[in-house]
């Protein structure tokens, strides 16, 4: 033991030195490591399982969006400007390969009166426009 120590105690610095040397050459590749965390690290490229899945990821899922606004000089809380939400809501739906259409006609508003939970449609007509407009100013879920 008395050996290891003096031969740690005499080349102390050399040992310093080489070690940090190992330790900077060795840490250049570091660069190279990369995290994988998809499920298809684990299937081969060819795989029947991969394939498939995709298949269905394709037809029955994506990402797809399509936005459309438009704008009332007077707003959109004019009896017109409702009725056209309400017609493009309603003509959008019967596309074929749409899943989903949100809008303010079927935004889903939840309000309270006393013990009860009240859902429903945001806007279904154009009654209470000026009610509405002053909750949708409100509602930080509708204004951005």
């Amino acid at each position: 033991m008395q050996k290891y120590i003096n031969f740690i105690d005499k080349f102390k610095y050399l040992i310093i030195i080489s070690i940090t040397v190992i330790v900077a050459l060795l840490s250049l590749s570091l660069k190279n490591i990369a995290f994988e965390g998809s499920y298809k690290i684990w299937f081969d490229k060819d795989s029947k399982i991969i394939k498939d899945y995709e298949a269905f990821r394709s037809r029955f899922s994506g990402d797809d969006t399509f936005i459309v606004a438009f704008k009332d000089d007077r707003g959109i809380f004019t009896e017109k400007a409702v009725r056209t939400i309400l017609r493009l809501t309603k003509e959008f739906k019967k596309i074929e390969g749409v899943r989903k259409v949100d809008s303010l006609s079927n935004y889903q508003y939840i309000s309270s009166e006393d013990d009860d939970i009240i859902v429903e449609d945001f806007l279904y007509g154009d009654e209470n426009l000026s009610q509405k407009r002053q909750l949708a100013l409100k509602d930080n879920l509708i204004l951005n």
